[in-house]
C-alpha cells in the first residue's frame, strides 16, 4: 500500500520529494520495457586456461578412481559400521566438494557491460540499530552514499528512531525512515515482523518503494564506491534481470577474525559466483549489498522473512523465472567480524537460517527452479548440515575405534597417506590453479583462515541440532560499534573446543591404559583431532592478549584481566602435550606399520596382516596323539590341557620382527597384549660379513 494512504504522522519518513535530478528525465526509462534485450556473457577461461581446466579435471577423475577403487576393496572393511560412516564422509569432504567446485570453475562467466542510462528513479538504502552500531559507522556510511555519483535518493532506516540519526541524516542530506511507533510496521509475523532486518525494509518498500524504479541495499557498514551505479544499472536492460551483485568483501583485514573470514569467502565471492553465474545466471544475492529490480521484489512480497532473506530472496526471484548478473568488481567494501565471539555469532545465525530455508522452503519450490538451478540451490543448502556431519564423523571415527578396540578399515596409516595423496594433491592443485579468480586478488591463505575453518564445523553442527530441536532464537544483530571499546573474551565461545580435546585425549588415555591395539593409526588422528581444537583456543588466547597489548593494556594488566582463559588455555595445552608425549611411542609404531611381504619373501619391518577368520574351535571329545589334516585346508590347534584357552578365540596372528629393531619387537609385544594368540617369528642378525638376512636366504634356497 502507498505511502499516500497513511498520514505523515504515521509514516514518520521526512520524506521530501523525489530530487528533480532523478524526476528529471523520468521518461527514459521507457527503455526497461523494450523486449528482447539480454545480458550477454563471455567464457572467463581463455582457450589456454580452458586446456589446462580439462587436463584437471581428467587428472582429478583418476585420482578419484585409484583411490575409491583401492578404498572400496572388500579386504578394506574393518568395523561395517565405522567403514560405511568413514566413507561416506571422505566420500562428501574429499570427493564431492571439490568435485562440484571444478564444476562451477568450468562454467564461470563474464557478463557484458551495459551502460547505466540516464534518469532512473534509484534509492539507496542503508539499515541501522543505534544501540548496536556506533555513530561514526553510520556517518561513515551516509557520507559514502551521498558520494556515489549517479543520481539517486540515499535513505537510512532507523530500527530505533534515534534523533541523533535523524539530525545526521538531516546534515548530510540523506532521507530518513523509522517505522518505530507504528503497528503496522511492527508485528509479529512477516512480512512487517518487528526487530528483523526483512521487516525494516519491507516497510520501507510498503510506505516509500512505489517512488522508485531500482533500489540498492547496502548493510550499514558496508561502503559503496561513487561508481557504484553505473557499474550495476545498465543490466538492467534486460527486462527479466531482477538483481545484480557484486562481490562482498571486508575492508578490515588487519585484524586476525575478519582476514581469516575474508579467506575462507574468497572461493565464493569468486570463481563459485562467476560459475552460478555462468550455470544458471542465478548468482546467490549477498544481503551485505545487492541492487534489486523494485517490481520484481514487490511481486514477491518484499524481503524474506528469515536471517538468511538474501538466500531465500533469490531463490523466491528464480523461481518467478528471474535472472540475476554478478559483476565481478569490487565496488563496495565492508567490515568483517572483528572478535572471535562475533564470528561464532554470525556463522551460527547463518547456519541455522540456511538450513531453516533447506528445511522449510526449499522442498516446495524445487520444482519451480529447473534441474540446473534445484541443484545448485541444494548444494549450497545442504553444504551447513553435511559439511558439519562429515566433519563430525571424521573427528569421532579415531575416537570410536580406540574405545571400541576395533579398525574402521584394515588399511595402515601410511597406506592411506600413500593412497590419497593423489586425491589431495590434486584438489589442491586445482584450489591454487584458481587463485587467479578468487576475490579479493592478492589475498591468499593464511593461518588465520585454516583456523577458522577448523573452529566453523563445530558452530555448524551445533546449529543443526537448535534446528533439529525447534530451538527458537532472537534475531542476531552483528554489532557494528568501531574499535574504541575494549574487546571482550569469556571461555563460552571456547568451550565446544575444550570439550571436543577432552573427548579425543579421553579415548586416547583409555587406549593406553587397556593396552588396545595403537597400531592402526587411529591414535594418531586422535591425538591430531584434540590438536587441533586446542589450536583455536590457544590462537584465541593469544591474539587476544595481542590485542589488549594494542590497547596500550601492559603484559600484567592484561594477563590479570584475562587469569582465567589463560589459566583454562595453559591447563589444557598442559594436558595434550602431557598425552601426546606419553602416546608417542605407539605414535611412531603406527606410523612405522606396513604391509611384510614382498617379491622376494619377507622384508624386515613390522606388519599385521589381516587376520584370517577360520572355523569356530571345537574342544576334541577325548586326546588326540596324531594330527588329523586336511588337505589343501589350514588347521590351527593347540595344546591346552587345562583348558585356559576355551573362552578364548582361536585367532592366531603372525607377526614378523627383526632382531635388529627394537622398535618393531616393542610394538609387537603391545600388539599381542590384545587378547590375540601371538605368533612371533625372529629374524636372526646375519652372520658377520653377510649382509643378506637369514630368513631371506632361507627362502631363496641358500641355508
Amino acid at each position: 500500500m502507498p505511502a499516500a494512504a497513511y498520514p505523515d504522522s504515521l509514516v514518520q519518513g521526512d520524506a521530501p520529494p523525489i530530487s528533480p535530478s532523478i524526476r528529471q528525465g523520468a521518461d527514459a526509462t521507457l527503455w526497461v520495457r523494450r523486449p528482447g534485450i539480454r545480458v550477454q556473457s563471455t567464457p572467463a577461461l581463455t582457450r589456454s586456461q580452458a586446456r589446462v581446466y580439462s587436463s584437471l579435471a581428467i587428472i582429478w577423475i583418476g585420482a578419484n578412481v585409484l583411490f575409491w577403487s583401492w578404498w572400496l576393496e572388500p579386504e578394506r572393511v574393518g568395523s561395517i559400521w565405522m567403514y560405511i560412516l568413514m566413507s561416506i564422509a571422505l566420500a562428501y569432504d574429499a570427493t564431492l566438494l571439490p568435485s562440484a567446485y571444478l564444476f562451477f570453475l568450468g562454467r564461470m562467466r563474464h557478463p557484458r557491460p551495459f551502460v547505466a542510462p540516464p534518469g532512473l528513479r534509484v534509492a539507496l538504502i542503508t539499515l541501522c540499530v543505534p544501540s548496536h552500531e556506533s555513530s561514526d559507522v553510520i556517518r561513515a556510511q551516509l557520507e559514502a552514499m551521498v558520494r556515489v555519483r549517479y543520481p539517486h535518493d540515499s535513505w537510512v532506516l532507523d530500527e530505533g528512531n534515534d534523533p541523533t540519526v535523524r539530525d545526521l541524516a538531516s546534515e548530510l542530506g540523506v532521507r530518513y525512515f523509522t517505522r518505530a511507533g507504528i503497528d503496522r510496521y511492527n508485528q509479529s509475523q512477516p512480512p512487517f515482523k518487528a526487530r528483523t532486518k526483512a521487516g525494516n525494509v519491507n516497510a520501507w518498500l510498503d510506505a516509500h518503494g512505489s517512488n522508485y524504479e531500482f533500489f540498492v541495499q547496502f548493510d550499514i557498514d558496508h561502503h559503496p564506491e561513487p561508481e557504484y551505479l553505473h557499474r550495476v544499472l545498465g543490466y538492467f536492460h534486460d527486462q527479466k534481470v531482477a538483481w545484480v551483485q557484486a562481490p562482498s568483501v571486508y575492508g578490515n583485514l588487519d585484524n586476525w577474525v575478519a582476514r581469516g573470514a575474508a579467506e575462507q569467502e574468497l572461493v565464493l565471492q569468486g570463481p563459485l559466483q562467476r560459475g552460478f553465474f555462468g550455470h544458471s545466471e542465478t548468482p546467490f544475492i549477498i544481503g551485505s549489498h545487492c541492487t534489486y529490480r523494485m517490481s520484481a521484489v514487490r511481486e514477491i512480497g518484499g524481503f524474506a522473512p528469515t536471517r538468511a532473506e538474501d538466500h531465500l530472496d533469490t531463490m523466491l526471484l528464480a523461481s518467478r523465472g528471474y535472472r540475476g548478473v554478478f559483476v565481478p568488481e569490487i565496488i563496495a567494501r565492508g567490515l568483517g567480524p572483528d572478535t572471535f565471539e562475533t564470528y561464532v555469532r554470525q556463522q551460527f545465525a547463518w547456519a541455522v537460517s540456511m538450513i531453516q530455508v533447506l528445511v522449510g522452503y526449499t522442498p516446495r519450490m524445487l520444482r519451480r527452479l529447473g534441474p540446473g538451478r534445484a541443484l545448485q540451490f541444494l548444494f549450497a543448502e545442504t553444504w551447513y548440515p553435511l559439511f558439519g556431519l562429515s566433519m563430525l564423523v571424521l573427528f569421532l571415527i579415531p575416537v570410536a575405534a580406540l574405545v571400541a578396540d576395533e579398525q574402521p578399515a584394515r588399511v595402515s596409516l601410511i597406506q592411506f597417506v600413500v593412497a590419497s595423496a593423489p586425491l589431495q594433491l590434486t584438489a589442491l592443485g586445482v584450489w591454487w590453479w584458481s587463485r587467479r579468480w578468487q576475490t579479493p586478488s592478492g589475498l591468499g591463505l593464511s593461518w588465520r583462515g585454516v583456523v577458522l575453518h577448523i573452529a566453523r564445523w563445530p558452530i555448524v553442527l551445533w546449529a543443526l541440532i537448535n534446528v533439529l530441536l525447534r530451538v527458537r532464537h532472537p534475531y542476531m544483530i552483528t554489532p557494528k560499534n568501531g574499535r574504541d571499546a575494549l574487546p571482550g573474551f569469556g571461555l563460552s565461545s571456547q568451550l565446544i573446543y575444550l570439550a571436543a580435546a577432552t573427548i579425543s585425549m579421553g579415548a586416547v588415555w583409555l587406549s593406553l591404559i587397556r593396552g588396545g591395539d595403537p597400531t592402526r593409526g587411529y591414535i594418531v588422528f586422535a591425538v591430531s583431532g584434540a590438536m587441533y581444537m586446542l589450536l583455536v583456543v590457544m590462537v584465541n588466547v593469544i591474539m587476544d592478549q595481542a590485542s589488549l597489548r594494542r590497547y596500550g593494556l601492559t603484559w600484567n594488566r592484561a594477563i590479570r584481566l584475562r587469569l582465567v582463559p589463560l589459566t583454562v588455555a595453559i591447563g589444557a595445552l598442559a594436558g595434550v602435550g602431557y598425552t601426546t608425549v606419553m602416546a608417542a611411542p605407539l605414535m611412531l609404531a603406527a606410523a612405522s606399520w606396513t604391509e611384510t611381504v614382498s617379491a622376494s619373501g619377507v622384508t624386515p619391518g613390522t606388519g599385521f596382516e589381516p587376520a584370517v577368520l577360520l572355523a569356530e574351535p571345537a574342544p576334541a571329545p577325548s586326546s588326540i596323539t596324531e594330527p588329523m589334516l586336511v588337505p589343501g585346508e589350514v588347521s590351527v590347534g593347540a595344546y591346552d590341557p587345562s583348558g585356559a584357552l576355551a573362552a578364548l578365540p582361536l585367532t592366531i596372528e603372525q607377526s614378523y620382527v627383526p632382531q635388529s629393531s627394537p622398535t618393531a619387537l616393542s610394538s609387537a609385544l603391545v600388539h599381542a597384549g590384545t587378547t590375540r594368540i601371538p605368533l612371533v617369528t625372529l629374524e636372526p642378525l646375519p652372520a658377520d660379513g653377510d649382509g643378506a638376512p637369514v630368513l631371506e636366504r632361507v627362502a631363496s634356497g641358500q641355508a
